[in-house]
């Protein structure tokens, strides 16, 4: 007989005497494939150089201290792109590089992290994702640094190692072009959009009258994921006319707005095999921005809304059915049904190949709305 001991170790994390470490079942996993982050340049030293703040060999002349806003979260957070939020109040543009490009974030071990400036805005707001390597289950007191300016530092962004290798498309869209900030690189092609306000930064604008929308063209089938984005419908969801929705991969996954069917109006669905499982979105109101998801983990189809699960269904389980249809922003995935747009403003999408947990979409939510990080006071170096 083989005897196993169990040992209960920090941050509610199982460890297998062997060497294994067991994570909570609805934690997400620390990924390994990802590039590593870019590393400070020589002329700037290391991180401890900057950590030390007396050394006069360190260009960097200001630093503030992030402190994440973990409380209630009942999971430990690994790989979370977390948004550092940015105004007049929270950095001195003045003595920033155009840009930001002086902009370097460091954890508390000292290690450099990966980010990705979404908007820079002098004197206005600016919005910068930072990869978070771990957040342990209810921190209050984790932190990490933001430095800045250096006058001759170099631009030391890097997208794509800010989102881990699982999410499969990332779309700020507020750019010109629909730029894909994954590692993936997979550019939408977009399809009579405009650029207009968004929550976060700019987004794109969706008129059904100009058949407006746009073409990720992925088309892989997904067996378990988490979809997510920010969406402003001109009008409530509708249970006359045609489908239309705000993502849409047809069987694979469909964000539905308006549905003839008042069960999948406002609601996510998928197909497995011949079932349609549905989770209600909610109460959507018209013209304010609300964050819709969905996840599938196999077994669950979850629903959120604003970070919290709004609808489940349990009643099938396995993969969703396959088809060729390609991954459509604005419209229903069909490629048949040509008429079915959604009207409103979509913005922050997301396509992601691991169904995250409830307490991770909670902490998302936070990190968008600006409530997971507190901003300490600017220090001079």
């Amino acid at each position: 007989m083989v005897m196993i001991a169990w040992l209960l170790g920090a941050g509610g994390c199982v460890f297998d005497p062997n060497g294994v470490t067991l994570l909570p079942a609805d934690a997400s996993p620390p990924r390994t494939d990802a590039p590593p982050p870019p590393t400070i340049d020589a002329r700037t030293r290391t991180p401890a150089c900057l950590d030390a703040g007396a050394d006069d060999t360190c260009r960097y002349t200001h630093r503030r201290k992030l402190t994440f806003l973990a409380a209630g979260v009942g999971v430990t957070l690994y790989d979370m792109p977390v948004l550092v939020t940015l105004d007049a109040s929270r950095i001195d543009y003045a003595a920033t590089q155009p840009k930001g490009a002086d902009l370097r974030f460091i954890d508390a071990d000292g290690q450099t992290l990966a980010y990705e400036i979404e908007t820079w805005t002098p004197g206005g707001t600016s919005l910068v994702w930072v990869r978070a390597p771990r957040i342990d289950m209810g921190a209050t007191s984790e932190f990490m640094w933001m430095y800045y300016g250096d006058p001759d530092a170099s631009d030391a962004q890097d997208p794509h190692s800010v989102w881990s290798s699982s999410y499969e498309a990332v779309y700020h869209l507020g750019d010109t072009s629909v730029t894909d900030s994954s590692p993936h690189g997979r550019d939408a092609t977009d399809h009579g959009t405009i650029i207009a306000p968004g929550k976060l930064g700019m987004a794109r604008a969706f008129d059904p009258a100009a058949s407006a929308f746009l073409d990720t063209g992925y088309n892989a089938n997904l067996n378990q994921f988490t979809i997510e984005a920010w969406v402003k419908g001109d009008a409530p969801p509708s249970t006359t006319g045609n489908i239309s929705a705000f993502v849409s991969r047809e069987n694979n996954y469909q964000l539905n707005w308006d549905h003839f069917d008042p069960s999948y109006a406002g609601a996510a669905t998928l197909r497995v095999g011949s079932s349609y499982p549905v989770a209600s979105f909610g109460t959507i109101t018209a013209g304010a921005w609300t964050w819709l998801c969905m996840t599938w983990d196999g077994a669950t189809l979850r629903a959120y809304q604003n970070g919290q699960v709004s609808g489940t269904d349990t009643s099938a389980n396995g993969n969703p059915s396959g088809d060729n249809t390609t991954a459509k922003i604005g419209r229903d995935g069909s490629d048949s049904n040509g008429g079915a747009y959604f009207s409103g403003a979509i913005d922050e999408v997301r396509i992601v190949s691991y169904p995250h947990s409830p307490a991770w979409m909670d902490a998302q939510y936070r990190s968008m709305t600006d409530t997971f990080l507190s901003y300490g006071a600017d220090e001079a170096l």
